[in-house]
């Protein structure tokens, strides 16, 4: 396990395991020190920290984020899946997560290193995404300015933006009060600009 913080009071560490992703709150007493041999670094993990890739989504702790997080559970959690890796940043891997794969599959679990270059980009191929369903079904929304960029991304943005019109045309989802757009919500990361006159001006 991993140690990513400590509670208030120092009696608690808060822990990543490494090899399964899931994440704790351990008492300071339940801890100790690995051996050099077993380390993160001597054994790589089994575990990955991935994103979706192309999708921005509100914070689990939001209504809209908790209804994307749960879509996104029951789409992974409990059976094969297939994920392709679009890009590498230091310790993240963004990804499309593909249909699920047979069980038993040989193939289950795995994750394609091309890193989306050459990949096919149709609508159809695009479609049949976990990230293109939730943009489908409103729970979360195409990135303005994407993290990824590679030769596949203008056609894949083109599939899941057209679904997104869908999305607001239907009123699903994040989309059920209107065409909210992203720089107006904060829960997205954006915060609003004041203005002191009617010219917009920033104070």
């Amino acid at each position: 396990a991993k140690v990513t913080g400590a509670a208030p009071g120092g009696k608690t560490l808060n822990v990543s395991f490494v090899d399964y992703g899931n994440a704790d709150a351990v008492p300071l007493s339940d801890c100790r020190a690995l051996d050099p041999a077993l380390s993160s670094t001597a054994l790589p993990p089994l575990a990955l920290c991935c994103k979706l890739a192309y999708l921005k989504a509100a914070p689990p702790t939001e209504d809209e984020g908790a209804e994307c997080a749960m879509a996104l559970s029951e789409g992974v959690l409990g059976r094969p899946i297939r994920a392709r890796v679009e890009r590498r940043q230091g310790a993240e891997v963004f990804v499309t997560v593909l249909a699920a794969s047979a069980e038993g599959s040989s193939s289950a679990g795995a994750a394609s290193s091309a890193d989306g270059e050459g990949a096919a980009a149709s609508a159809s191929v695009v479609a049949s995404t976990l990230n293109a369903a939730l943009v489908r079904d409103g729970l979360a929304r195409v990135e303005k300015r994407p993290e990824v960029r590679n030769a596949a991304t203008p056609a894949v943005l083109a599939a899941l933006r057209e679904l997104q019109e869908e999305a607001k045309r239907n009123r699903l989802g994040i989309w059920r009060h209107g065409d909210i757009e992203e720089d107006d919500t904060p829960e997205f990361g954006y915060t609003p600009r004041t203005t002191d006159n009617a010219w917009g001006k920033k104070k």
